[in-house]
């Protein structure tokens, strides 16, 4: 899936514009996930050299009027001069140089013009080639721009608003952060608290999660005796926030019969609590999120146009994790940083590849439930996660593009008495030839994770070195 391209506001007084650049991010190593991704720009290089080196290496050398990019990882499965990437204009072409074979889009490749968006396999190793991407001059090679929690990228748009989010935290401006259920709008919010330096609390409100005849009382407050059940005085959790900042997550969810009131709390800063006719000052740093479009809930007359206007000092859209695919690798490090500190993970290349091939619609939310429960299904030690472990997460959409054939006999419970005249041994000889010994890429093709046909050729004595 392409990720969509919008054009970042420039810093500076530059009137220089920026231009379309093309990229390649290093997507992921299934295994090393720990090490996150990377970004490396085309523009400057005539020749770029997939291989295997000691360690992620990324080397510029200008010969003979050529110039050339090398981009060493240290991925045991990839060969020492994998694939050649090749600029002619604006076309670059791939050519596979290994003996384990390169895949593209899930098929295996011998040469080939890249499109935009396409997904390189390389070994354990994945990369993602984009044509045109909106750029300033000096981004150059690397990792994340920034590593304030949930900023983390290597996408140039997002990481020029997502500096402009960090420069515009320590400020009294309004933020409105739109975007997906589960894209990470929260842990935003609270980066832009952190970044503010104020020693009051971070309060966050779910509007859509306040039933509507508790809203004014929640958010307001209420004095003992203000209606039944109003037993005690309570503070609102809009005064909570005093001195600190309140986050309205889902916004376009308050009701329009509240929305004055709560306007007017952020007009006056003051609020008087339900029961009550004394107004009482607050003073709190204001940041909204949701995943309405709000303009338009304004233009049917579900959300008042005031309120939007008080709300909206600084928008910023997070997008969805299926446009971020070429920061999963970055995303991933950091859930294993923090689920799984001191455990030697890795991800068989099936899960690596799948990952990167999912729409994943609960977004950066779904990714780190994921591996938080993989972890857990995989036990302690050092693992390599499979299919197996993610299974029970999200096994109808961690599958190929195209849909497998139809599976055999149950392959993890087959007899002991398996034959060496067995069907699917010559299925298994053919795709491993057509494939050129690539154990990767004959599974996709077969239909079966890789551990399956790994324990196929143990049983019937079969070397991928032979198909090579």
């Amino acid at each position: 899936m392409d990720s969509p391209v919008t054009l970042p506001r420039r810093r500076g007084p530059s009137t220089t514009p920026w231009r379309p650049r093309p990229f390649l991010f290093l997507a992921l190593e299934a295994g090393r996930p720990n090490a996150g991704a990377g970004r490396f720009a085309l523009d400057d290089s005539d020749v770029i050299v997939l291989g295997r080196g000691a360690a992620r290496t990324a080397g510029r050398t200008l010969v003979g009027g050529v110039r050339t990019l090398e981009l060493r990882v240290a991925d045991p499965r990839m060969s020492s001069r994998h694939a050649v990437l090749t600029r002619t204009g604006n076309s670059v072409t791939l050519v596979d140089h290994s003996r384990n074979g390169t895949v593209v889009n899930g098929a295996a490749v011998s040469d080939l013009v890249l499109r935009d968006g396409d997904l390189i396999e390389t070994g354990e190793t994945y990369f993602i080639y984009r044509a045109a991407l909106l750029a300033p001059p000096d981004l150059g090679d690397g990792g994340p721009v920034d590593a304030a929690p949930g900023l983390a990228t290597l996408i140039p748009a997002f990481a020029e608003r997502a500096d402009e989010l960090v420069r515009i935290a320590d400020s009294r401006v309004a933020v409105v952060l739109h975007g997906p259920s589960g894209a990470g709008k929260e842990v935003l919010a609270r980066l832009v608290h952190e970044r503010s330096r104020r020693a009051g609390p971070f309060v966050a409100v779910n509007c859509g999660a306040i039933p509507a005849t508790l809203v004014e009382s929640e958010l307001f407050g209420h004095k003992k005796g203000a209606f039944s059940g109003a037993n005690t005085d309570r503070v609102g959790l809009i005064a909570a926030a005093d001195g600190g900042t309140l986050f309205l997550d889902e916004i376009g969810d308050l009701p329009l019969d509240l929305q004055p009131a709560l306007l007017r709390a952020l007009e006056d800063r003051m609020i008087t609590p339900v029961g009550s006719t004394t107004p009482v000052p607050v003073d709190f740093r204001l940041v909204s999120a949701t995943h309405r479009e709000l303009s338009g809930m304004v233009a049917r007359g579900q959300f008042r146009e005031d309120l939007l206007a008080r709300l909206s000092g600084y928008t910023m859209m997070v997008p969805p994790l299926c446009e971020r695919r070429e920061d999963l690798g970055t995303l991933v490090a950091r859930v294993l940083a923090r689920v799984a500190p001191e455990r030697a993970v890795s991800l068989s290349p099936e899960v690596a590849a799948a990952m990167l091939r999912h729409t994943w619609p609960r977004n950066v939310r779904e990714l780190e439930k994921a591996l938080e429960a993989g972890l857990a299904l995989a036990g302690p030690g050092a693992i390599e996660l499979d299919v197996a472990h993610l299974a029970t997460i999200a096994a109808p959409r961690l599958r190929p593009v195209t849909d497998p054939p139809t599976p055999g006999p149950d392959d993890d419970h087959e007899p002991d008495d398996v034959t060496q005249d067995d069907p699917r041994k010559d299925a298994l000889i053919e795709a491993l030839r057509a494939h050129r010994g690539n154990v990767s890429a004959a599974a996709r093709a077969m239909g079966k994770p890789r551990s399956q046909i790994q324990r196929w050729m143990r049983r019937w004595n079969l070397s991928s070195d032979d198909y090579a």
